[in-house]
């Protein structure tokens, strides 16, 4: 029925029909779907030129939705013999049958492998001689190349290079390099085996090199801006996929690039000057109005992947005589490829030159499209910037930060050229202000855009949103990254009314961009409104402000949710920094319409900001008006099930707690407040946030009335606050800190003191339920509770845990005092105790671990309360007590990592004094064969450096001639940890002769090594290059999976393969990681892939890591990418 209709006499219906078929294919059986296309290719070679190319349209459509390719099976040999048996007479026929080739080619790459030596040999027979046909297999000839053989594609790159050295026509030659365009763009880095030959043909063909070209051929060639720029997108595509084959072209292409960007087909050649002032190059280029008439001959068309937005392509439309000229192609396809050098070779020395060469055209540029892809390029260098910054590689800051005046001075003079406010400029000014935006977030100020902000202020007057807002967007950046120290800015007279102009639009966005632009100008103007007068021109724009955009606005209910939340903002701001200089009742009337809007869903939290702002501000402004309902509202919002209006209305309820005006308010209210704290669970470990603005609250209104709020927070908070001490996510952090606060200010009242008691044990009943873990944070609860008690409570709760500890039975209590004592014993002297050392020294002769581990936490923190009494016991009982080390250095190290953490303190010079006993000490263990033993002392060994950093690091040294592994291992392991140390840089001669353990014959030395290699590189990069210079090949040394490391252990009847060195191979990827991230120009990247593609493939350990790299690499390392595609690919496949 189908192929009925596509017969019918009636062309509307036979067109209905046509446009059916490819929807009707898509939908139905793969045999009928068959019959189908092979009924059409009937059509398309034997039937009536009308018929045909009717055919041919519906063929088109099947294979644009076909799902399978065995629906074309016998298609392309058909296709193929038609067109190599000359059977085809009529050329648009034979055109269209080249292109539904094409199409198969393209959709079904793999399915036709078996077809490309025939398609081949109908160029290399030139079985086809019309032009367009010929341009149209050169299409087909490059989506085949993706899966030609390499024979095939070899006989393909050397045809293509020989008929650009002999095309006898200039369009043959043309057509000639458009397909090596496409070849290029289709294959990429494949072409790297050709391009010693390849390149130097196509830069002697672009310098119209007469050894490449006839005379003819170079004489046309000079007169055609499309043929040049057809060489330009060759250039940029070899540039982009097979950059780092180039080598020495490099130069070459790079000079050839920075001429042709000033390239002025306008320029006279009797002044003997480019457009840009340079030498004569009128004998390289040279456009002219040569026209060509050969029939069937086409000009290249640009490509619609280049130029697929960049607006109009000549910006002339007011001057004739330019219209003609089209040197633009030049500058444009010129600017294309130093976007792709920047992109693909960002390392390149030569990136500088080109970046300030880039920066000159800018103000002589006539071209609107040329002027947009001067910017596009710009934010692909500012990307670039961003990208290498996240890697820690900061080069091109530094350029963009050198050449920044040079761009803001250029773009402010073609700001302020007239050509800017043509039609057909304007999405070239847009640009520009995105540009100067991206810009001024790289380099995180805006010292010295200011002299942009007389033409930021034009552009508000021009009718076109886009522009309004774009402008708006970057006035808003320019103010909020000016420096505070900076002097105000001199901002123009009509910025205030261009600004009330841009709010009265009745574009929403525009709206939205002018409204929070003003709230930013705002701010600028008066940041410190307590000591700063405001200035008079701001004072009447205020005023207007208010009159014509806030006042009107807050109460309507007709306008766009953005609009009515900026203005909420705007009206905020106003009043918080401009109170003293609104006219009289407008402030009143602000306040009293935004406490309106809290009765309005739809903006309660902008509207709760909004007052947390102006209470907030150091003015005198009045709102007792509104201060009643606003309490009653925020307390509402507490019952709401919504967290952001939870956590705005407990914002809220600080802010006003801390104003007077507020406090009084609150304290008739503070009952209920509790109670709904209490009732709706907000103090919990369900959401911590949250859990901590209930706990600044409840905080702040025991140090504003203790006396007053104490009685209700025992009764309604700590019950709360209990609970949440027995979940483990409260183990430390802020929440921690905040509860710890909480006892302390409850019990510093008199009439805390009275709850000291059932605070305590209510603290001690809750053990019963709570894990080792929580124990810990409950022996800080209680330690808070007892220091900040009155002497005689706690005289008398210290003893009765000093009692719990000498009865030594393990329990639940014996866990908990041992905890508190040392809790308490880290923030005070304990030595008033009698013997609570020895006490302490017994519970490490328990049977049960968890005992044994309090102990020698609380014997470590202890210690910390007076160093000069208890470290020498614990040295000692170290030396003497040989079972209970373990216990006894994890004691040690809780003295030491308290030094650390707090250098200036007594500790560290009680330390000192027994440092040397420390250090033998350490040494001595350094050998111990349990690891967990081992790691202890190299921390302790890696926390003491700083105090004598030459001394210590001397001892450490002598180790380093050890045959035994395990001194070695904690000797390198030390020494990671002073990466952890702020302030302290050791010699690096020191630090590579520490690393000269990667190349140890021990896994375990390597691997510790290849740990503290990790720190340094991460926590240290000055110490980087000189590291990884050293020892990457120590590094990619260990990646590799090595038969000496596996070893095959009897499980039952079966064996199992045992790794040793997966370890290894997964420190080694991780330092791999670490370097690339931290300092990526170390690296040479197609190295770095090779090994990601054997880790992916081979080793299943470190697969993950390796993908990680691969995310990392793909924005940074394009032809890398490129050149390992295929293993990468295999690689996936396997996964």
């Amino acid at each position: 029925m189908m192929g009925f209709l596509f017969d019918d006499s009636n062309d509307d219906i036979a067109n209905q029909a046509q446009s059916c078929i490819g929807i009707f294919v898509a939908r139905i059986d793969d045999s009928i779907g068959k019959q189908m296309a092979k009924f059409l290719t009937e059509k398309l070679t034997r039937a009536s030129p009308n018929l045909a190319l009717r055919a041919s349209y519906a063929l088109k459509s099947v294979i644009e939705t076909a799902k399978k390719a065995t629906i074309f099976d016998d298609i392309p040999e058909t296709l193929i013999n038609v067109i190599a048996q000359n059977k085809i007479s009529n050329n648009d026929i034979q055109l269209e049958i080249i292109e539904r080739i094409a199409d198969l080619l393209r959709n079904f790459g793999e399915f036709m492998k078996p077809h490309h030596a025939n398609i081949l040999q109908l160029e290399l027979r030139s079985v086809i001689s019309r032009e367009n046909s010929k341009k149209s297999l050169y299409k087909c000839l490059a989506y085949a190349s993706s899966f030609m053989t390499d024979e095939n594609f070899a006989v393909l790159i050397n045809h293509v290079q020989r008929n650009i050295r002999t095309q006898e026509t200039f369009y043959q030659l043309v057509n000639s390099l458009n397909a090596l365009k496409d070849i290029i763009r289709e294959v990429g880095s494949r072409l790297n085996p050709f391009l010693n030959d390849l390149v130097p043909l196509v830069l002697s063909v672009f310098d119209s090199n007469c050894g490449a070209l006839t005379k003819s051929q170079a004489e046309f060639f000079n007169n055609d801006t499309a043929a040049k720029e057809t060489t330009f997108q060759i250039i940029e595509y070899l540039v982009t996929y097979c950059n780092s084959n180039l080598g020495s072209f490099l130069p070459r292409i790079i000079e050839r690039a920075k001429q042709s960007i000033h390239f002025d087909g306008s320029s006279s050649s009797e002044d003997g000057e480019s457009g840009n002032g340079s030498a004569n190059r009128d004998d390289e280029f040279d456009d002219s109005d040569f026209q060509f008439e050969q029939e069937g001959f086409e000009l290249p068309d640009d490509d619609p992947e280049e130029d697929g937005a960049d607006g109009a392509n000549t910006s002339m439309e007011d001057d004739d005589d330019e219209d003609e000229d089209q040197s633009w192609r030049i500058r444009k396809s010129a600017i294309k490829l130093l976007a792709s050098i920047f992109n693909s070779i960002p390392h390149l020395p030569e990136n500088e030159g080109l970046l300030k060469e880039l920066i000159t055209r800018i103000p002589s540029e006539r071209d609107p499209s040329v002027m947009i892809e001067i910017i596009s390029t710009l934010q692909s260098f500012i990307k670039q910037s961003k990208q290498l910054k996240d890697s820690k590689d900061t080069r091109f800051q530094i350029f963009l930060g050198k050449y920044k005046q040079n761009i803001v001075e250029n773009l402010s003079k073609s700001l302020k050229d007239n050509k800017i406010r043509k039609p057909s400029w304007i999405q070239a000014w847009i640009n520009i202000f995105s540009l100067l935006k991206e810009l001024i977030g790289c380099l995180g100020s805006s010292e010295g855009f200011e002299v942009l902000i007389d033409t930021t202020s034009a552009a508000l007057k021009e009718k076109n949103f886009s522009l309004n807002s774009e402008a708006l967007v970057f006035l808003r950046h320019l103010l909020q990254r000016q420096a505070t120290d900076q002097p105000i800015i001199a901002l123009p007279a009509d910025l205030g009314k261009n600004l009330l102009i841009c709010l009265m639009e009745a574009n929403s966005k525009l709206a939205v961009d002018a409204l929070s632009t003003c709230t930013v100008l705002l701010k600028y103007t008066r940041p410190n409104p307590e000591s700063q007068q405001a200035p008079q021109n701001i004072v009447e724009f205020v005023n207007s402000l208010a009159d014509r955009a806030i006042i009107p606005r807050l109460p309507a209910k007709d306008i766009d949710r953005d609009v009515k939340q900026a203005t909420i903002a705007c009206s905020a701001v106003l009043i918080a920094l401009y109170a003293d200089s609104l006219e009289a009742g407008k402030v009143k009337a602000i306040l009293e319409l935004l406490c309106d809007r809290l009765k309005h869903e739809i903006s309660w939290l902008s509207t709760i900001n909004a007052l947390c702002t102006i209470i907030e501000s150091p003015l005198a402004i009045q709102y007792d008006q509104i201060l009643e309902s606003y309490l009653k509202a925020l307390t509402e919002f507490l019952k709401r099930n919504d967290r952001q209006l939870q956590q705005a209305a407990l914002n809220g309820l600080i802010v006003l707690a801390k104003r007077k005006q507020g406090y009084s308010e609150i304290s008739t209210n503070l009952q209920t407040i509790f109670d709904r704290i209490s009732a709706l669970s907000l103090i919990s470990d369900r959401d911590l946030q949250i859990t901590q603005q209930s706990l600044q609250f409840v905080l702040l209104m025991l140090q504003l009335d203790g006396e007053f709020a104490v009685g209700m927070v025992t009764k309604h908070i700590v019950p709360s606050v209990l609970t949440l001490l027995q979940s483990n996510i409260v183990a430390q952090g802020t929440t921690l800190q905040l509860v710890l606060q909480l006892f302390a200010e409850l019990i510093k009242t008199s009439e805390g003191v009275k709850h000291f008691e059932s605070l305590k044990r209510s603290l001690l009943e809750i053990t019963n339920n709570c894990s080792f873990k929580q124990l810990n944070v409950i022996g800080k609860a209680l330690a808070t509770l007892i220091s900040n008690a009155s002497p005689a409570d706690q005289s008398a709760s210290t003893n009765q845990f000093v009692e719990i500890i000498k009865q030594n039975q393990p329990s639940k209590e014996l866990y908990i005092s041992l905890f508190t004592i040392g809790e308490l014993g880290n923030r005070k002297d304990l030595s008033f105790l009698v013997d609570i050392e020895s006490q302490i020294f017994q519970s490490l002769s328990s049977n049960d671990d968890d005992v044994r581990t309090a102990a020698s936490f609380a014997l470590g923190n202890l210690a910390i309360g007076n160093i000069g009494k208890y470290l020498p016991f614990i040295i000692e009982s170290v030396n003497n007590h040989p079972a209970k080390q373990s216990y006894l250095l994890l004691s040690l190290r809780e003295i030491v990592a308290f030094q650390s953490a707090s250098p200036s303190s007594l500790a560290s010079s009680s330390i000192l004094l027994q440092l040397d006993n420390i250090m033998q000490l350490l040494l001595s263990q350094s050998n111990n064969e349990k690891e967990t033993v081992r790691n202890v002392v190299a921390e302790c060994l890696g926390r003491l450096i700083p105090l004598k950093p030459v001394e210590i690091i001397a001892q450490l040294k002598t180790k380093l001639s050890s045959s035994d592994s395990n001194t070695l291992a904690t000797v390198v392991t030390a020494l990671k940890f002073t990466t952890l140390e702020a302030g302290l840089e050791l010699e690096t001669s020191d630090v590579l002769e520490f690393l000269s353990l990667l190349r140890n014959e021990s896994l375990l030395v390597r691997r510790a090594s290849l740990s503290t290699f990790n720190n340094f590189v991460y926590f240290k990069p000055s110490y980087a290059s000189a590291l990884v210079d050293l020892y990457l090949d120590a590094i990619y040394s260990e990646t590799a999976i090595k038969p000496e490391h596996l070893r095959q252990v009897l499980v039952g009847p079966f064996s199992q393969t045992i790794d040793d060195g997966v370890q290894n191979r997964v420190a080694a990827y991780e330092c791999l990681h670490t370097i690339l991230v931290n300092c990526s120009q170390l690296l040479e990247l197609s190295n770095l892939l090779n090994h990601i593609t054997l880790g992916l493939r081979k080793d299943k350990d470190v697969r993950s890591i390796c993908l990680i790299m691969v995310e990392f690499l793909a924005p940074l390392a394009h032809s890398e990418i490129l050149n390992t595609i295929d293993e990468l690919i295999l690689a996936f496949e396997e996964l």
